[in-house]
């Protein structure tokens, strides 16, 4: 109903018979696991949400379109877990985080559009923007990261081994164990490390972050 602020935890837990709903705008909070588990195909979360709890999509199988407007700056751990019909999501600019697990087990999901090209990834000390490693865990391998050349994003793509497509429409796929034949990798504690390699003949720079014996 109209003047509704909030949808509560497990509000739509495990309602497979739930397939459509129109979120009033009135709501600007949709708390744990709201729709978990549900029959949902599609839905659109409006402007007027700015706060989502953990698992609010998880275990949605039916769903395969999500419109994410301006509201939301975070996807919280598990969002999408296990929503094996999405196909695709546009990341808008206001996103600037994306928690563990949020997308894992989407194996349908075959690109994901960056907005916010600012965005890193890996172990936050603070709450900068970034991607935790295990965002896309149990995704399609050939799942495409569309951002800008140059970006965070693009590291993360290339340290996943999934699709990088620049926004012109130049896709680059990276094949981290050739890559490793060619490669040296320099260890700086202050930056962070670095790693050259070859592509094609063509030498790049990538910038990675954190222990380079830790979690690729």
């Amino acid at each position: 109903p109209e003047g509704l602020t909030h949808l509560g935890a497990l509000t739509f837990y495990n309602c497979t018979g739930l397939t459509q709903i129109d979120i009033p705008a009135s709501v600007t909070n949709l708390e744990n696991r709201a729709f978990k588990g549900s029959g949902l195909t599609s839905v659109v979360v409006p402007d007027t949400v700015t706060k989502m709890g953990y698992e609010v999509f998880m275990n949605c199988a039916n769903l395969a379109e999500v419109d994410f407007t301006t509201g939301v700056s975070m996807l919280q751990p598990r969002t999408f877990e296990n929503c094996t019909s999405l196909t695709t999501f546009d990341y808008t600019r206001n996103m600037c985080r994306i928690r563990t697990r949020a997308f894992y087990g989407c194996t349908a999901l075959k690109s994901i559009i960056f907005e916010n090209d600012g965005m890193m990834w890996g172990s936050s000390n603070g709450n900068e923007s970034k991607i935790a490693s295990d965002s896309f865990a149990g995704c399609n391998e050939n799942l495409e990261f569309v951002a800008t050349k140059g970006s965070h994003v693009e590291s993360y793509a290339i340290n996943k081994g999934f699709t990088f497509v620049n926004k012109n429409g130049v896709a680059i796929t990276y094949d981290l164990a050739s890559m490793a034949d060619s490669a040296t990798a320099l260890n700086n504690p202050d930056k962070g490390w670095y790693i050259h390699y070859f592509d094609n003949g063509i030498t790049r720079y990538g910038q990675w972050y954190g222990n380079p014996h830790g979690d690729w």
